[in-house]
């Protein structure tokens, strides 16, 4: 009976509550005893499917354990966060009176509800590619049934979408600058709840093959990375050597994509220091016409 009112529920109320939840510093313990009792579910059908998938040896968890041990670690991050400025970044209200730390929570109940639908067997090895392009989808239909605001559900769509992103670049112990370059312009306002969620996702991981090299690894280049987001929120841009106008006068070209590539392109080669000059720019970008 208590479920059938709770459908009955207007999905701002829904919404509302969920968000008080997330808000508090015991979110986890809040929706692990609604998990138990069989509401999450409820409220968010696709659960449903999370339940008691195995994630091979990397993951000591199904896939809707682990994500609820993701917010568990995420909340212990939090709780032991010093920084004034990442303190102040997480408390932005992004809309009306929900803030990112709320929303960040609530992504990391989000970041693999792509895996169900994604799940394949190869070569007795459980895959999941593609499942936060899967998730960014699904994720955007549960923000617009809540009715949460555009810039909620911008936040949500990048922060699932590129949720594995740092994991890669620690692949590595020292990330190229094009690699953080692109991580940085593809997660723009977002890049910090990512490493963030990064860091509860990979301390959510404890699998046989999760080595405890390969977690220091990932630490000290979240750490790195988030030093260097900080950082780069004080540098001021620099100006961009060629306008639009300018491109398409220099090499003959109507208004079409390839003048938004030939920007872009020199928008990355400017950000990690390979062109600083307009000369280094044109020679940069008729090589990359003329490969194109």
């Amino acid at each position: 009976m208590e479920h059938i009112k709770l459908i009955l529920v207007s999905k701002e109320r829904i919404r509302d509550e969920l968000f008080k939840i997330f808000s508090s510093d015991r979110a986890y313990e809040s929706l692990y005893t609604l998990d138990k009792a069989r509401i999450l579910e409820i409220i968010f059908p696709e659960v449903k499917r999370m339940r008691n998938i195995g994630q091979g040896p990397y993951h000591h968890l199904d896939v809707w354990q682990h994500t609820l041990e993701t917010v568990k670690e995420l909340e212990i991050i939090f709780k032991n966060l010093k920084d004034k400025e990442i303190l102040r970044y997480l408390d932005t209200a992004i809309s009306s009176e929900r803030r990112r730390r709320s929303l960040l929570k609530f992504a990391a109940l989000l970041h693999d509800i792509g895996k169900p639908q994604t799940m394949k067997r190869q070569k007795g090895k459980t895959t999941f590619h593609g499942h936060e392009r899967m998730g960014l989808k699904i994720a955007e239909g549960i923000a617009k049934r809540l009715k949460l605001s555009n810039d909620e559900v911008s936040l949500l769509r990048k922060i699932v979408l590129w949720h594995l992103r740092p994991g890669y670049l620690a692949d590595s112990s020292s990330p190229t600058p094009r690699a953080k370059f692109r991580y940085f312009r593809d997660t723009g306002e977002e890049a910090l709840s990512t490493l963030l969620l990064s860091l509860a996702d990979q301390r959510s991981t404890k699998g046989p093959l999760t080595t405890l090299k390969a977690r220091k690894q990932h630490e000290r280049v979240i750490a790195m990375l988030i030093k260097e987001y900080l950082y780069k929120d004080k540098v001021v841009k620099s100006k961009r050597l060629l306008d639009g106008y300018e491109v398409m006068k220099e090499f003959n070209l109507k208004p079409s994509f390839l003048v938004g590539e030939l920007l872009s392109l020199l928008d990355e080669l400017q950000g990690i220091g390979k062109v600083k000059n307009r000369a280094q720019a044109l020679c940069a970008l008729a090589k990359y016409i003329k490969k194109r």
